[in-house]
């Protein structure tokens, strides 16, 4: 743990997401770079040289918990979905806080391991879902929740990328690593977006995907019901034009809401036919470091909570098992947890 008013990190995963912020954390003084875990040279040797004090280097998980735990106050993690879920109950049962990149896990039996070790730990854990560490976004949960637009009655949500072809190749197109496809990657933003919105669970879903190879789906239409009544629709296509797209709609009983799942654009009403659209009041943006250091203070609630993440991996797993069953409707509660 750092004597100074600076975060002690350890970041687990060194590519171009890690190197990019962490950099900027550290120059703007708000942590201290302990150590970094990565498998590839050039990877952690392009990490470390971004910083002013290089780091030292860790050769796995264990070894980073057991010669530096005492130097740490978190750690952030930023791999391949496969190494999310056993890095992060590791982190947590040594008694660091953990920031993770997502999905948090794509099994629900990894996302309870999870839930477990910081309840055990009375460690905190966000995930870096970009809509819902989003001011707009926030703004326009907490309002959906207050009834400000009346009762929630359905939720429609579309996301679209070039993502077939732009990650050809590359770890997120094979499903030992990744755990899925485009529903799990890029699409993940939409269906994170829907649960925080909702402010609840899936009850049912009913889901057909179109992979590009097994377990691999690059195409998704999904329908169901939240548990909160509200009816569900969304579709994600992964082979289309290149830019990364995405809205959900939520259609209350006196308004109809938009939304950014990724939380870049303000949320927007319309009431009716003759008033001008509205935009969702939000409050200011924030760094990724600086809410995960409000929230590890108690000066903030949480706004990618491990039970919503929970949430998530049960919907997954709810959605593999339909496809896998030509779309045929599934309580999500079947799949236990």
């Amino acid at each position: 743990m750092t004597t100074n008013d600076k975060l002690g990190l350890g970041v687990i995963g060194c590519g171009h997401i890690a190197t990019q912020r962490v950099a900027q954390w550290e120059s703007a003084g708000k942590v201290e770079i302990i150590v970094g875990l990565d498998p590839s040279t050039p990877h952690f040797e392009r990490f470390s040289g971004s910083l002013a004090a290089g780091p030292a280097r860790a050769e796995s998980i264990d070894t980073l918990l057991a010669k530096f735990r005492e130097q740490l106050d978190a750690v952030y993690i930023a791999t391949p979905h496969n190494c999310h879920a056993f890095q992060a109950e590791a982190a947590l049962r040594a008694g660091l806080d953990v920031l993770v990149e997502k999905p948090m896990a794509y099994s629900l039996a990894d996302a309870r391991a999870i839930e477990a070790a910081a309840r055990d730990t009375d460690r905190v854990l966000i995930v870096a879902f970009n809509g819902s560490l989003s001011p707009k976004l926030r703004a326009t949960s907490d309002a959906v929740r207050a009834g400000k637009f009346g009762r929630l009655l359905a939720i429609s949500g579309h996301v679209s990328e070039n993502w077939a072809g732009t990650y050809a190749g590359h770890w997120k197109q094979e499903p030992g690593i990744s755990g899925g496809g485009f529903l799990l990657d890029s699409g993940s933003h939409a269906l994170n977006a829907i649960v925080d919105l909702a402010g609840c669970g899936v009850e049912s879903v009913s889901a057909v995907l179109s992979e590009v190879k097994p377990g691999v789906e690059v195409t998704a239409s999904l329908s169901g019901r939240m548990r909160n009544g509200a009816l569900l629709a969304l579709c994600a296509c992964g082979d289309t034009a290149p830019p990364c797209l995405g809205e959900v709609t939520m259609f209350c009983e006196r308004a109809v809401v938009t939304v950014d799942p990724w939380g870049k654009r303000p949320s927007t009403v319309r009431r009716d036919a003759c008033s001008p659209v509205e935009e969702v009041p939000y409050g200011e943006e924030r760094e990724l470091i600086d809410l995960f250091t409000d929230v590890r203070s108690g000066r903030i609630e949480n706004p990618s909570p491990i039970s919503r993440n929970v949430e998530f991996a049960r919907l997954w797993a709810a959605t593999r098992e339909s496809a896998s069953h030509a779309g045929r409707p599934v309580h999500v509660d079947e799949m236990g947890g």
